[in-house]
């Protein structure tokens, strides 16, 4: 089996990397796609709508967005960057269970979907980060930023990064929030965000409304992505 995975990242936190990731599992569940989505380190619950899900995005994405396939390594209590939440709970963090769980995960599925933590810049502990865990799991990286003001200067400098580390990039998306940008603000930013960096624009993923419509897959810019660089 050939399996295949996106690491998805953000241009920091709460700029809706589980919303995309829901986005991209509906898309390639309609595809035909057997989809793990796998979230190595949680920091504290996730939070929606007034209510907690003490298990994290992987408790929201099944609970709430309807997808069953779903994995964590750390749950881990404190609402922090990973590094602070490690030591609030004097655990030390290896990378061998999430290799071991990525070679298992082969196995079942063939895409597998990993979300990492905040940014890309987002310590582990002393010595690694977010670039290290996503270079891990060896598969390109999909960046993951707000449409509105502000996201030309962050976005740059996570592509610029993960530019200067020789890392895969996909590209980068949009994800739409009930403050939604202004839509030739939205498109300027990505314009300039495509123009400077090289890297390719993949659309904007829509403000979730209890579910996506069949239109907004189909006709999405992703769609066409995994069209091309999945094959089962």
């Amino acid at each position: 089996m050939n399996t295949h995975g996106l690491f998805i990242t953000g241009t920091g936190t709460d700029v809706g990397k589980t919303f995309a990731a829901g986005f991209i599992l509906s898309l390639l569940e309609s595809l035909g796609h057997r989809t793990l989505y796998y979230k190595p380190i949680q920091c504290g619950p996730a939070v929606f709508d007034g209510r907690s899900y003490p298990k994290g995005d992987a408790q929201f994405i099944s609970e709430v967005l309807g997808h069953s396939a779903t994995a964590n390594t750390w749950n881990l209590r404190n609402a922090s960057s990973p590094h602070l939440a490690f030591a609030f709970e004097e655990t030390h963090f290896s990378d061998q269970p999430i290799q071991d769980k990525l070679l298992s995960s082969r196995k079942n599925f063939d895409f597998i979907l990993v979300e990492g933590a905040g940014g890309i810049r987002v310590p582990i502990n002393d010595k690694v980060e977010m670039t290290d865990l996503a270079r891990l799991t060896s598969f390109p990286i999909l960046v993951v930023a707000s449409p509105g003001l502000g996201t030309i200067n962050h976005t740059l400098l996570t592509l610029e990064h993960l530019s200067s580390h020789r890392l895969p990039i996909a590209g980068f998306i949009f994800c739409q929030s009930t403050d939604a940008a202004p839509d030739a603000l939205a498109a300027d930013n990505a314009h300039v965000i495509q123009n400077r960096s090289g890297i390719p624009f993949l659309g904007t993923v829509p403000f979730w409304k209890g579910s996506w419509s069949s239109h907004q897959l189909k006709q999405h810019p992703l769609r066409d992505y995994f069209s091309r660089s999945v094959r089962t």
